[in-house]
């Protein structure tokens, strides 16, 4: 009985312990953020639904690729700007950006309502932008970049972004 009680103890050790390790991360905190900090042009851009790829229609309606800045400061903060070929006004949003998961990332203000993006940065010069459809999904920046389309929050969006600094 002494000896059921001492290996049920160490068994209780041990599950606090790999429950530690588990809840541990060995990535610094805000690691992805770190990892997009500088200049990247949106390469690609697909809707997620009907519209399909909409990378044509993006490099038509601007001069050069939009590009995403993102400042890592406290507190981050993104920049999404352009030049538009049909009018002389430019493309300009920028707000606070945060870490939400170790592989999401959200633009928390510069829009109505947050976007959350999962991140998948492939290497040093090329990352993935995805969101989903929903209230917290990409319709706000799909319809700042075509402003003469109608966007709605059951779009979801998948961006290709590529470092140009």
């Amino acid at each position: 009985m002494i000896a059921l009680q001492a290996r049920s103890g160490e068994l209780l050790i041990l599950l606090a312990l790999f429950g530690a390790i588990a809840g541990c991360t060995t990535a610094p905190e805000d690691a992805q953020l770190q990892a997009l900090d500088g200049t990247w042009e949106i390469t690609e851009l697909e809707a997620l639904g009907p519209r399909g790829d909409l990378t044509e229609a993006l490099r038509s309606q601007y001069t050069e690729p939009p590009t995403l800045t993102i400042e890592n400061g406290d507190p981050a903060r993104y920049i999404v700007a352009g030049t538009r070929t049909s009018e002389s006004d430019t493309l300009h949003i920028e707000g606070q950006v945060q870490e939400v998961r170790s592989n999401e990332i959200a633009f928390v203000s510069g829009f109505e309502t947050d976007i959350v993006w999962t991140l998948d940065v492939r290497t040093g010069t090329r990352a993935r932008l995805v969101s989903g459809p929903g209230v917290q999904g990409p319709a706000p920046l799909l319809r700042v970049l075509f402003p003469t389309l109608t966007w709605s929050d059951t779009d979801g969006a998948r961006l290709q972004i590529e470092r140009n600094d």
